[in-house]
């Protein structure tokens, strides 16, 4: 897992929590994260395209008004790039958010039980909802080690299918552990 998906995933998760249904609110063909009236958090908690103050508000509404706090829960929560990190890592972070969204809004796609079982290894399971048997029920001991292990397997297939952000919850536990 990139540290850039999990940032971003870290964010999804706050987003979450938050601000339920964020997702919907933004436009992916005005997202662009190093524009501070068109990233996340502009589209979030601004006016719209020209509000150049969005992010700010945003940042503060989410991580108080502190600049030098802000920046540093942002830059780790995927808003914005770490002080170290070049501008042009902004392109990166801006389709990583839209892989997000995307995985986000199509989280109801059925598809994405087939693929959770099928990282999880339960072929049974997998068999199971292929023929619409609905009273099966996935059952998986894991290590701490395995855990981790599917979680960034998880992780890395996310930007494509799945519940990105369910997925994020996950890290943001594992991390604080």
């Amino acid at each position: 897992m990139t540290t850039i998906a999990y940032r971003v995933a870290r964010g999804a998760t706050l987003l979450d929590q938050e601000r339920p249904g964020w997702y919907k609110e933004i436009d992916l063909d005005l997202l662009d994260m190093e524009g501070g009236d068109v990233c996340v958090l502009a589209q979030l908690f601004g006016e719209g395209p020209g509000d150049h103050e969005a992010y700010v508000r945003g940042a503060a509404a989410l991580f108080g008004s502190e600049v030098g706090h802000q920046h540093a829960d942002s830059a780790a929560h995927g808003f914005i790039t770490k002080a170290d990190e070049s501008y042009t890592v902004y392109g990166d972070l801006t389709e990583a958010w839209k892989r997000v969204i995307r995985a986000t809004r199509n989280a109801d796609d059925p598809l994405a039980d087939w693929e959770r079982e099928l990282l999880d290894g339960n072929a049974e399971t997998v068999a199971a909802l292929a023929t619409g048997d609905a009273d099966v029920k996935p059952t998986v001991s894991l290590t701490h080690d395995d855990l981790v292990n599917l979680v960034t397997r998880a992780m890395d297939a996310a930007p494509t299918r799945g519940a990105y952000s369910e997925i994020g919850l996950v890290v943001t536990f594992l991390a604080e552990r």
